[in-house]
Order: structure tokens, then sequence, then C-alpha cells
């Protein structure tokens, strides 16, 4: 073998003794599907005998993943197919080729697998790239490089800038002309993340504008104070509160309004917080649901609240605070004044905002930031590993869950599945769920 893939083929070769080790975990499906591409991309290089070998190897693999996708599609389809994409250029059924290649683009779009989108879609551009045909290549090229921008991968998108600057040079002439605005529209506009057709074009704007002031501070506290700051103004509160969770508690992180917290004081214990409603926060920490409440209304579950009971506050509303889909903390606004303020509208525009915060780094490393987190470290084995249960709540928590979807799925109570998160958190050297899914992640053990 002498190709560029050369390396990844060698190291999943090499894997083969100790694979039945991972034969249980969905770690296996990905090794079993990248470990197909990486043959179908080094296929042509290959001496004939080792063809032969990999062809049987291939045709192995398809077989487990079709099997796979019959239990569950959503998870598997999209790889059988885009695998059987790459088999069908191989040996010259091109218009086979076609049809696979855009429909695995499609399943993994409607699946929200974004990464693997990317991954279609960067393989159809090369496919019609090696055909000649690069004005479709260039298309296809361009979603790739926007679906990895969109994923994260600033390396990824850096290395096809470098070997695919041919086919995307319109995108690298328009980043350049683009001031950070532009490039927040372009985030926004191709964002499919959530819900958010009833708002308006002056409503988006007022967004991106302010992402895009939050983006600008330098400082990652100062960016969750403007960030506060700009909820508050959307909302129409004089009250608010930015909570983050951490070591399996809820603690403030920035504050502003009647009766502030001492800034030097932050981040304090939400249970050592008289002025908030406590009982809401840990609802929607647990449950991911918004919650508005008003003074001329029954508070339902929230009646035995002190702080409710004591002060009455006249409009208040808890939303949850999602990092790539992972709950991570809750946003809490009040208005001391006025009753029905948080209408619905202002509701989506604070949804769009915050599920924009993905986008602004300096509070990803608030939510990140950790002695215990740090990349150099990531590569180290766990000092115990996961149980089995600690193994399913991690990979939950991934999927986005919050701690009471947990507990209905494993049929928990939610005090039984704080525990496991805490074994979590502690075998794995974290704090928050966000640096236990990237850890476990970067440890290849989800």
């Amino acid at each position: 073998m002498s190709g560029k893939y050369k390396e990844a083929l060698t190291l999943a070769d090499r894997m083969q003794k100790d694979i039945h080790s991972i034969e249980s975990f969905m770690l296996y499906a990905d090794y079993i599907f990248y470990y197909s591409l990486a043959i179908t991309a080094e296929f042509q290089n290959l001496e004939e005998n080792l063809k032969k070998y990999y062809c049987k190897v291939l045709q192995k693999n398809q077989r487990k993943m079709k099997n796979w996708s019959t239990v569950c599609s959503e998870n598997f389809y999209h790889k059988f197919i885009l695998v059987e994409a790459e088999m069908a250029r191989l040996k010259g059924r091109h218009s086979d080729a076609i049809l696979l290649y855009d429909r695995a683009i499609e399943t993994s779009r409607q699946n929200g697998c974004i990464h693997n989108e990317a991954i279609a879609c960067e393989l159809t551009a090369k496919y019609y790239s090696d055909k000649g045909w690069d004005r479709i290549a260039q298309v296809y090229m361009t979603d790739a490089y926007y679906l990895y921008s969109r994923w994260g991968a600033a390396k990824k998108t850096q290395l096809l800038r470098e070997q695919y600057l041919e086919l995307l040079t319109a995108v690298i002439e328009q980043e350049k002309s683009f001031d950070s605005t532009e490039m927040l529209k372009r985030i926004f506009k191709s964002d499919t993340s959530g819900s958010h057709e009833a708002l308006g074009n002056q409503d988006i704007d007022l967004v991106i504008e302010a992402v895009g002031g939050i983006s600008a501070e330098e400082d990652p506290q100062k960016a969750a104070l403007h960030y506060l700051d700009t909820a508050m103004v959307i909302a129409g509160a004089d009250k608010g509160y930015l909570i983050l969770e951490k070591d399996g508690e809820l603690f403030i992180d920035a504050a502003r309004g009647a009766n502030e917290l001492d800034t030097a004081l932050l981040p304090a214990a939400v249970e050592d917080c008289t002025n908030i409603a406590a009982a809401v926060v840990r609802y929607v920490a647990r449950s991911s649901e918004a919650v508005v409440l008003n003074d001329n209304e029954d508070p339902g579950i929230f009646a035995g609240d002190p702080y409710l009971s004591r002060y009455s506050p006249k409009s208040v509303l808890c939303l949850p605070i999602m990092l790539r889909g992972i709950p991570a903390g809750v946003l809490y606004l009040e208005n001391t004044l006025v009753t029905g303020v948080f209408a619905p509208d202002k509701l989506e525009i604070l949804k769009l905002l915050s599920s924009q915060m993905v986008h602004v780094r300096k509070l990803q490393y608030l939510l990140q930031e950790d002695t215990a987190f740090k990349k150099n470290e990531t590569s180290q084995p766990l000092i115990e590993p996961l149980t089995k249960r600690e193994f399913q709540i991690l990979r939950l928590i991934a999927s986005g869950m919050s701690n009471k979807e947990i507990a209905l799925e494993l049929k928990l109570s939610n005090n039984t599945v704080k525990a496991h998160i805490m074994n979590v958190y502690q075998k794995l050297g974290v704090s928050r769920r966000v640096q236990a899914v990237n850890k476990a992640k970067e440890m290849k053990i989800i």
C-alpha cells in the first residue's frame, strides 16, 4: 500500500486482534463504518491479492451494517448507504453511485447526523471531481465545508481549504469579504437545529447583532454578562441569572438586577441564594423544559417555593441552556413589576439566542474550562472503568437527555440518576456534562 489512506487502513487492521473488547459498544459500529471507508478510499492503490482480501472484509462489514440498519435505521442506514455508494464507484456503476451518494446525504440530514452528512458530501464532491465535473463537485464540497464548520471541525475545514482550493475558491473569497455579522447570518441561515419559523427577519437580525457583540468579548465572564444583559433586554426583564451546572450542582455564574449578587462571590450555589425561585431552576435543569410563571396564575407544582411565596414576582421565565444539544444550565429571568411580560414570541427569540451560544467560543470556554479537562489529559486511561449503567447514562447524556428523561428511560429515580452521573464525572475527571461528553469522545468510549 502506498496511498494517503494507508495509515488509517493499517491502524484499522491492527485493531482486529482486540476488536472483540468493544463489540458490545456503539464504538464498534463506528469502527466498522470508518474501516469500510478507509478500504474504499485506499482500494485503488492496493495490490491485486489485497484487493481480493479487502473485498471480503467490505462484504462482511456491510452485512453487519445492513443487519443493524434493520434494527435501527436512524443510526445505521445512512452509513450503510454511503459505503454502498463507494463500492458502486469502485465497480464503475456510476448511475448507482450517484443515486446512492444523494440518498446517503439525505438520510444523514433527516436523522440529524451532521458529521456523516458532511462526510457524504465530501465523498460525493471527490467523486464528481475525479470525473472532471468540477461545477457539480464545487456544490457538494461547499456543502461539506459548511457542514464541517457547523459541526465545529475547524481543522477539517482548514484541511479542505488546503486540499481542494480550486473547489472552494468562491467560499474562501466570500469569507474574506464578509464581516463578522454576515458570517453569523450564514450560520443562522444554515442552522436547521431549531424551529424558528415564527420569527421575523427583524427578530433574527436582533439576535445576530447580539451574538456578534457577545463574540467580541475577550473575557469569558464578560461574555457571560453580555449574554445575560442581552437576554434581559430581549425579554423585558429587570433581573436575571445565568446558572450553570458543575459537579452535579447548580451555580450562579452571572447576575444582574434587583439585589444583585456581589460578583466577587460568584459562582454561588443556587441553594444558598434566597432571591431566586430555586424550585423552578431545579425543575428546568432536570427536565430541560422552559417555565413561565405570572403572579395572577396558579403556580402549580412550584406553590411551595419559599421565594415565590414570600416575594410573588410578577413574571418569571426559566429557560434551559443547551451546548451542542447537551443540557448545560439555565437562564433565569424576572420582571418584578409587570405581569405577563414573557410572551411566547419573546420566548422564541430567547431560545434562538441561547441555541446560538454554541458559536461563542468564550462561553464554550467558560463551560469547558477545568483543570481536569485539558487536552493533554484526555488520552489518559480511566482510573476505574465505567459500569454498564454508567456507560448507558453517559450515552443518554450525549444524546441530549435531561436527568428527568434519563430517569424515565431507565426507570430509575432522579436521585439515582444523579448519583450515577456523579460517578461518571469522577471517573472521567470532569465536572460538567459538556466536559464528560467531550472527554468520552476524545477517549473514543462513545
